[in-house]
C-alpha cells in the first residue's frame, strides 16, 4: 500500500521510534515549516513540492534544494513501508484479509490478533498499525 499514514499515526510513530526517511510528511500544527539552506538561512516555505534526504525532509523551494527543521515535521510514511518497519524491527506482521461479509479484516501476528472489520483495506492496515503502536510496542 502507497498510501501515507494519516496523521495522527505519523505523530504515534515519531514517538515509537520511527525514524527512516520518508517521500513525505506533515507539518506540525500551529508550526509554520522553515527550511535551511547550506549556509544556515531560514526561508518560509508556502508552495513546495517534497522528497525525502537522510530522514529529514528536503523540499524544493524557488527551485533550490533545502531540508526542513527537523521539530517541524512528522514523517508521513506509506503503510507499506511501516508494515515492513514493524516486521523487521519488532517481529510483529500486519496482513489484512476480506471476511465473509465484504468487509476487510486485519490480523495482527507476533501475538495473534484480529480486529474489528473496516470497510477498506487501508483502513483496515491503520486499525492494524495503529493497535500494534498502542498496544504491543
Amino acid at each position: 500500500m502507497n498510501t501515507p499514514v494519516s496523521f495522527e499515526l505519523a505523530k504515534l510513530l515519531k514517538e515509537k521510534g520511527y525514524d527512516l526517511s520518508t517521500e513525505g510528511f506533515y507539518p506540525k500544527p500551529k508550526c509554520k515549516l522553515f527550511a535551511i539552506d547550506e549556509h544556515g538561512r531560514y526561508y518560509p516555505i508556502v508552495n513546495k513540492t517534497q522528497s525525502s534526504f537522510d530522514g529529514k525532509a528536503l523540499v524544493y523551494f524557488h527551485g533550490k534544494a533545502v531540508v526542513l527543521k527537523e521539530e517541524n515535521y512528522y514523517n508521513a510514511p506509506t503503510i507499506a513501508e511501516v508494515v515492513m518497519w514493524l516486521y523487521e524491527k519488532h517481529g510483529i506482521w500486519i496482513e489484512v484479509r476480506k471476511s465473509y461479509l465484504s468487509d476487510f479484516v486485519p490480523v495482527i501476528k507476533g501475538p495473534r490478533v484480529e480486529l474489528d472489520t473496516c470497510k477498506s483495506p487501508t483502513e483496515a492496515y491503520e486499525a492494524g498499525i495503529e493497535y500494534t503502536l498502542n498496544n504491543l510496542i
